[in-house]
């Protein structure tokens, strides 16, 4: 049963989560609650930034309808620690999405690389 199934019907009473459920659940929460959300003036299209604590956490293209998340922060994370699949890290992220960045129209999501991200700190 996929992550996003146990949430629904944990927040109905029907399910427990295990103690790593739990830890990832913290790690969404944590990672995703209270982000600072960023317009850069050299992008022209529609393309939000959001970071916490001065960290790049993830950016949306709003016109392009195009997601991606910090690989070392949050993706390798799900991939290495969890093992989660990307088929399911692409869910989870579509669900996070929804609910916490309030963004209900993503046709892609990736994984941004720390070269890539770089240019993005500290803004």
């Amino acid at each position: 049963m996929n992550i996003i199934r146990k949430i629904k019907l944990n927040q109905l009473g029907y399910y427990q989560f295990s103690d790593l459920e739990n830890e990832l659940l913290c790690l969404i929460k944590e990672t995703f609650s209270d982000l600072k959300k960023v317009n850069l003036p050299e992008y022209k299209t529609s393309t939000y930034f959001y970071y916490k604590y001065n960290i790049f956490i993830c950016r949306y293209s709003e016109s392009l309808k195009y997601f991606d998340v910090n690989y070392e922060i949050f993706w390798s994370i799900l991939e290495l620690k969890f093992q989660i699949c990307e088929m399911d890290i692409i869910n989870i992220l579509k669900y996070i999405c929804s609910i916490y960045l309030n963004i209900l129209d993503v046709d892609e999501i990736d994984y941004i690389t720390y070269t890539i991200y770089k240019q993005y700190q500290n803004i």
